[in-house]
């Protein structure tokens, strides 16, 4: 009876890595791509030091956010919210909000953003905001 089970443990171990040695190589075909440059500098009208993950929409399209840059009245600039939409076959950019150390919604986006059922975008923020 053992015997069985060692042949069946070694059928399947052969099969997995007959698996895994088919696969590797078109997983290592892969290969990135640059979808859009965030300027170096820190206070750039863009933004600048995206940090957190991207979120897709029913679409395709990209959201995120930017620690820094958009707004100048932060020392880095105080951070921006944007999509990446495929428009003609490339990815555009395009910023949806700036965030400003005086506004009600706070500054520095921190952590990921989330859509709701509705679609509509959600996420937080290092600081600033209203304290309700």
């Amino acid at each position: 009876m053992p015997r069985k089970k060692s042949t069946l443990f070694i059928v399947t171990s052969g099969l997995l890595f007959l698996c895994l040695t088919a696969v590797t190589p078109a997983l290592a075909a892969t290969k990135e791509r640059v979808l859009y440059n965030f300027c170096k500098a820190q206070l750039c009208p863009d933004g600048s030091n995206p940090v957190s993950s991207l979120v897709f929409d029913a679409g395709g399209n990209l959201y995120g956010t930017a620690v820094y840059g958009g707004n100048s009245n932060c020392v880095r600039g105080c951070g921006t919210v944007f999509e990446l939409a495929r428009v003609n076959g490339k990815w555009a950019y395009k910023v949806l909000h700036h965030f400003e150390n005086n506004g009600k919604d706070g500054y520095y986006p921190a952590g990921n953003l989330i859509f709701d059922a509705a679609g509509n975008l959600y996420g937080t923020t290092a600081q600033g905001g209203t304290s309700r």
